[in-house]
């Protein structure tokens, strides 16, 4: 019982131990995506609010109209928001403003692709249509907030900032990192955890496979031992009875009366002439008082 109670009790060590790495684990992942996503959110305040220090000072108190801005200083925005946003390793960088209830870009970061191919990329005063309800908030309430949307660019994390020109109008600055980034940056971190955690659990498997192998050879050490055991006593019983056998024969071969009795006068052994004698078989006397067929008075 004892050798069982010591496996189990390994394996249950073994048990605890896994699920104490996979739960550490499972923190760690969890503290790596609030420390993941808390840079992140640093990354794009930095990004929104380095906007208006690219872009000319007065850029914002002049982009009110869609014939305020010319193409070649839209060129020249596009240019250095796109080279802010890959300093910045965001996907884009966004300026906006709303006008008779639509919200309408003033100046926007583009991929290499984007300007490379024209398509999709975003000029002064483009319509936003798909303008998420956390913006339109923002336009609002004129309250900073983050946000994570699906739009026509892709799906983002994003930081909404509102701001307003010297002369006091209002307008909102954007920085998007894709959740597609922060998805393959938690997952490799993930991957690593999980490494980590298959690397504890090796490291230490082997010795409890040991432990448990030792136990297992000490269990059959103990059964072999027990059936060697088992044996002899068997063989002990055997020639007990023999020698039982042996001395009854040799009682009974005497024409005396032969009793053993124990301290309180039970029959123990009795030979077959005191039987005959009281005219009874040895079994029926056997285990019973003599004083009970010789009362003392």
């Amino acid at each position: 019982m004892k050798l069982k109670s010591d496996t189990m009790f390994l394996i249950a060590i073994f048990i605890f131990f896994t699920l104490a790495v996979t739960l550490f684990s499972y923190y760690e992942y969890r503290q790596n995506k609030i420390e993941l996503y808390h840079q992140i959110d640093e990354k794009l305040l930095a990004s929104a609010n380095g906007a208006s220090l690219v872009l000319p000072p007065d850029f914002h108190s002049r982009a009110v109209e869609p014939s305020s801005i010319a193409k070649t200083e839209d060129d020249s925005n596009i240019d250095r928001l796109s080279r802010f946003a890959k300093w910045q390793k965001v996907v884009y960088i966004y300026t906006m403003i709303q006008k008779n209830g639509k919200i309408y870009f003033t100046a926007s970061s583009a991929t290499d692709e984007e300007r490379k191919s024209g398509i999709n990329l975003t000029r002064y005063f483009d319509s936003y249509d798909g303008a998420s309800d956390e913006l339109k908030n923002v336009f609002r309430t004129q309250k900073k907030q983050f946000a994570e949307y699906t739009d026509k660019w892709g799906t983002f994390r994003s930081v909404f900032i509102p701001m307003k020109s010297q002369e006091g109008a209002l307008y909102v600055v954007g920085a998007d990192i894709k959740i597609d980034t922060i998805k393959q940056t938690l997952n490799e971190k993930a991957i690593n955890l999980l490494l980590h955690l298959a690397v504890a659990i090796m490291l230490t498997l082997p010795f409890f496979i040991w432990r448990l192998w030792h136990l297992w050879q000490l269990n059959s050490r103990l059964s072999e031992n027990n059936d060697v055991l088992g044996q002899e006593v068997e063989e002990g019983e055997k020639k007990l009875n023999q020698h039982y056998i042996e001395l009854q024969a040799i009682l009974d071969a005497t024409k005396e009366s032969i009793f053993l009795l124990d301290k309180d006068g039970i029959i123990l052994t009795i030979n077959s002439t005191a039987a005959t004698r009281m005219h009874k078989e040895p079994s029926e006397l056997l285990g019973r008082c003599v004083y009970n067929f010789f009362p003392l008075n």
